[in-house]
């Protein structure tokens, strides 16, 4: 049996590089010589920071453990969660949706701990939750936000793709309003329900931490979604998507989040 996980020390200072984008960069050091590291998130999975590697560009280093000789495994099969990312940012490239594509993808030791490495840019912006939080987005702006989120939504929808994962946290925004996606977990589905699972995720995650979302750029994304799916031939209202992300969300039960994404990060150990 597994022993109980830890928080990984830092970055593994004997990584090995086992995908990359770009074969000119060293990966193994330039992870361990980032320029104004800032810790992101913590916790008894892994550690998520952001820094600035040599060359000048801001990154974000996700370390995640690898429990025991099953999570070792899991990852020389690539079957672990950041291999999956790895592969689905790749598949939401294809299908034409903005996200963070990954740098690198490494393995190492973090103290006593096998960990996993996965390096991506970090995007300009802040999430979604952050920006329904404060509302800090000019209105014109914030139209053009939800018309973007709407089109992603239907995009997906359109191709029977729904993104399990598809909460407000995972989404960061722009000051031009222009949303990319951070992780996705994606799952097929008849387009209809993809999007209805969709926006009650985007609903679920504010509803947790305290958040009512805005009641006019919520109805927008619904009439935008219904209509770019009917251009698809998907015969659906907006009324029948509420209705039906509705039913979802009472499902759900209790939708307090066990770490708040809103939250400062915790970086006692």
């Amino acid at each position: 049996m597994d022993r109980p996980p830890t928080i990984p020390a830092g970055i593994p200072t004997d990584a090995r590089c086992r995908r990359q984008t770009d074969p000119r960069v060293h990966w193994p050091t330039t992870i361990t010589t980032l320029a104004d590291l800032r810790v992101l998130k913590q916790s008894e999975a892994g550690l998520v920071v952001a820094g600035t590697a040599s060359a000048g560009d801001a990154v974000v280093v996700k370390i995640r453990r690898l429990a025991g000789v099953k999570g070792a495994l899991r990852a020389l099969l690539g079957m672990t969660p950041m291999a999956r990312a790895w592969r689905t940012a790749a598949r939401l490239r294809a299908v034409g949706i903005a996200t963070a594509q990954p740098l690198a993808l490494l393995a190492g030791t973090s103290g006593r701990e096998r960990v996993e490495v996965l390096v991506l840019p970090e995007i300009a912006g802040r999430t979604l939750l952050a920006r329904l939080a404060d509302r800090d987005l000019p209105e014109p702006v914030e139209r053009v936000a939800a018309g973007n989120i709407a089109d992603m939504v239907a995009h997906l929808a359109s191709r029977r793709l729904a993104n399990r994962d598809h909460k407000p946290s995972n989404i960061i925004v722009g000051d031009t309003g222009r949303p990319v996606l951070l992780d996705a977990e994606l799952r097929t589905a008849p387009p209809a329900e993809a999007a209805a699972r969709m926006l009650a995720s985007l609903a679920i995650e504010p509803s947790g931490v305290g958040i009512t979302l805005p009641r006019v750029p919520t109805a927008r994304v619904l009439r935008l979604v219904a209509s770019r799916l009917a251009e698809h031939g998907v015969d659906c209202s907006a009324r029948d998507l509420r209705d039906a992300a509705a039913a979802i969300i009472n499902r759900h039960g209790d939708p307090t989040p066990k770490d708040n994404p809103l939250a400062p990060p915790d970086t006692t150990e």
